[in-house]
């Protein structure tokens, strides 16, 4: 007969403890992912973008915890447990597809986001990422010459390590100079700046610049459109200097409201908003916008 060893009784001990822990906290959680549905009762008529749930993937340690819609689509159920495919830091707040749901993008939190509303308007900003992902993100990274050079180098990080100068003196004046042209009702001047700063940056940074503003900066849009529903303060936290990548997401969130005021309807179509973002020029496109989907000629 086998002896089992002290190291042995302490890992099924650890294992044991483990497990009754996750079983704790999915039913712990059963009642705060049904805030969910509430929730979008409450606010998904401010954008279509907000009318579509995604499963969840609740961060226990070094697994995720997925849960994902039923089939009456008026819950969550638990689906099922999966490694977490990198360490996660402490309060992560994040979207990405998760190979477990065969690459479709979840909302990764850990759990304490459902301890306020604003967790719950969190949740919200991040399902803005699941949508992008699940509609015209793939085919807009194609067009962009600098997710095509990550790709070749196995940089898949390239979003947050991308090595945009935010130390450049003339680009921290004049970002956030634009921005405030814009909040005072001088367009043509805020273009002016726009088009010096897409000539200083050269291609591939303007083209981070854009891509953070489109997918940060409307995912910030929709928060605070929320919030703003809700009669709570808006975020609008990230031109603080030293500028880093979470000015785009203030002001890609300026921009996009500075366009749609320009062109109304245009968050509707998520492809047209990412080229007047990159061309502001661009022809408005008037009665022409298409609900919020996969484009028919390119998916």
């Amino acid at each position: 007969m086998r002896k089992i060893t002290t190291a042995a009784v302490i890992a099924l001990a650890a294992s044991a403890v483990a497990a009754a822990g996750a079983e704790d906290l999915k039913e712990s959680l059963a009642p705060k992912l049904q805030r969910i549905i509430e929730f979008q009762a409450e606010v998904g008529s401010l954008h279509p973008v907000l009318q579509k749930l995604h499963p969840v993937a609740v961060v226990d340690g070094d697994r995720f915890l997925i849960f994902d819609l039923d089939e009456s689509k008026t819950g969550y159920r638990f689906l099922k447990e999966a490694p977490v495919p990198m360490p996660m830091p402490q309060g992560v707040r994040a979207a990405f597809p998760l190979e477990a749901l065969d690459n479709r993008s979840a909302c990764v939190v850990s759990p304490e986001v459902f301890d306020s509303v604003r967790g719950y308007v969190t949740i919200f900003h991040e399902f803005v990422h699941c949508r992008q992902w699940e509609t015209v993100e793939p085919v807009l990274k194609e067009r962009l010459s600098i997710y095509r050079r990550a790709v070749e180098a196995g940089d898949y990080m390239w979003e947050l390590s991308y090595p945009f100068p935010y130390e450049n003196a003339e680009f921290a004046e004049d970002y956030p100079a634009a921005l405030d042209r814009m909040d005072r009702g001088d367009g043509p001047e805020a273009l002016r700046i726009r088009a010096r700063l897409k000539d200083l940056l050269g291609p591939e940074n303007y083209e981070y610049l854009c891509w953070q503003e489109w997918k940060e900066g409307f995912a910030r849009y929709l928060e605070n459109a929320i919030l703003r529903h809700l009669n709570m303060e808006e975020n609008h936290g990230g031109l603080a200097l030293p500028l880093t990548r979470v000015a785009f997401y203030e002001g890609g969130s300026r921009f996009i409201a500075f366009l749609e005021g320009r062109e109304n309807g245009l968050t509707l179509n998520l492809e047209t908003l990412f080229e007047r973002i990159a061309d502001p020029s661009g022809e408005a496109a008037g009665n022409s916008i298409r609900p919020t989907g996969p484009s028919p000629t390119t998916h």
